[in-house]
């Protein structure tokens, strides 16, 4: 080896394994790392440092085994350019998850160029050496595969769909950036300051009032009220998930707007902190049950494995999700919790003279057997002398997915929250909740 190739090496020992290493340690020591990254960005930079890591200490090790420079190597080696492409591809598909939404071109030049290094290391691994036997059938069959799954992750990763609470579902992901604008105070909804001088109604509730799968904000109920009382701003407080403790905090939390009305948007899974004060609980089987543990990174970070896992591989329950429901209403000790709950709410009302009315939303999934569940929440409400809209009744009718966003999300589509606005507008003129 003469001089030159051997200062070549010392080089390129000199930088791969240092910056291995490094990196393996930020990784290691989490507690070093955070005084450097901030840490909700941390979690998400784990996989891609830990493979960054991978890349330096394989080239290191081909480095030293061949005894050739890192250029020499990329330029000749199939061995080491194969290396490289299942790293970058790896560190690529971890960005998934670090503000990948906002960067949906730049990635895709960064897959097309993926695939220009996967030819090349096809090229030095089997068409220069004019490979035979098991190495070009190898080869030859991961290539196809190799590069229909980047073409596969192009094409994913501009698919935009709302998913209902599944947090690591791309697609939502994507549909959220897209559609999901949050004003000042973090909520789906146009600047407050729009309610000066008008009379204000508090819309409380989750995903439903939120309008999870409705694109334009504009066909919410909420919205679709304000546009009929001219001098009446709905400022919608809907958060995704929100059960009754977290809406009676956030109601407290936003005393300053001011509101003169309290609109509570009621679900029927409203009652599930209640249902496990009395222990009372929901069996369910865990997200990617019966998924082999290798492929789980895969439905995290790949748009193509995570948008089949999120159609086919979510949680279900062990039981009828709706006869666990019609037990809890039924069921006087979780009762007992949820009326304390609902007690909270209408107390801090009428404490702070707001006047208040409620609408109680079926189980999108199964608006006929709802009724007689609604029924029951909605006499609450009116023992309570609140004006209730009961939505059971009025789509008891109706097939259950006609009233879906999509199919698989059973979030109220805008022809229920039509249906909503027009029968709260003749229960807020009935009983003269706007003065």
């Amino acid at each position: 080896m003469s001089n030159a190739e051997s200062n070549s090496l010392r080089r390129s020992a000199r930088y791969l394994l240092p910056a291995a290493f490094l990196v393996l340690a930020v990784v290691a020591y989490p507690r070093i790392s955070q005084a450097f990254i901030p840490y909700p960005y941390f979690p998400k930079l784990v996989d891609f440092l830990r493979i960054f890591s991978l890349l330096n200490l394989g080239l290191a090790g081909i480095v030293f085994f061949t005894r050739k420079s890192p250029g020499t190597l990329l330029r000749e080696s199939g061995l080491a350019n194969a290396w490289l492409f299942i790293c970058l591809l790896g560190m690529v598909l971890c960005t998934n998850r670090i503000y990948a939404m906002q960067f949906k071109w730049l990635l895709l030049v960064v897959y097309l160029a993926l695939l220009l290094q996967l030819l090349k290391a096809y090229y030095l691994l089997v068409v220069k050496p004019e490979a035979k036997g098991w190495k070009m059938r190898l080869s030859t069959l991961f290539l196809p595969l190799l590069a229909l799954f980047i073409f596969a992750e192009i094409g994913f990763m501009f698919v935009a769909q709302p998913h209902g609470s599944y947090p690591d579902y791309l697609p939502q992901i994507n549909w959220n950036h897209r559609y999901w604008e949050v004003n000042a105070e973090g909520y789906r909804d146009a600047d407050f300051a729009r309610g000066n001088g008008k009379q204000k109604v508090m819309v409380m509730g989750d995903s439903f009032t939120a309008g999870s799968g409705v694109k334009d904000p504009n066909d919410r109920f909420s919205n679709l009220l304000e546009s009929r009382f001219a001098q009446v701003a709905f400022f919608n407080l809907g958060q995704p998930g929100s059960n009754t403790p977290q809406m009676f905090r956030r109601i407290k939390e936003a005393e300053h707007l001011g509101a003169d009305v309290l609109l509570l948007s009621y679900c029927l899974n409203d009652i599930h902190d209640a249902a496990h004060q009395a222990g009372v609980e929901l069996e369910w089987n865990p997200q990617g049950a019966g998924i082999p543990g290798f492929l789980l990174p895969l439905m995290h970070y790949s748009h193509t494995f995570n948008y089949f896992f999120g159609i086919y591989g979510m949680g279900f329950t062990q039981m009828d999700y709706f006869t666990w429901l019609e037990g809890c209403f039924t069921n006087p000790e979780v009762l007992k919790y949820h009326h304390a709950d609902l007690d909270q709410i209408v107390a801090y009302a009428k404490a702070r003279n707001m006047r208040m009315a409620a609408v109680v939303f079926p189980l999108m999934q199964a608006p006929a057997r709802s009724v007689k569940v609604t029924a029951i929440i909605s006499d609450y409400f009116r023992s309570r002398e609140i004006p209730v809209v009961d939505l059971g009744p009025t789509f008891r009718d109706y097939p259950a997915d006609s009233l879906w966003v999509r199919p698989l999300d059973p979030h109220p589509n805008e022809f229920v929250n039509r249906m909503a606005a027009d029968e709260l507008e003749k229960v807020f003129r009935a009983e003269n909740l706007l003065r």
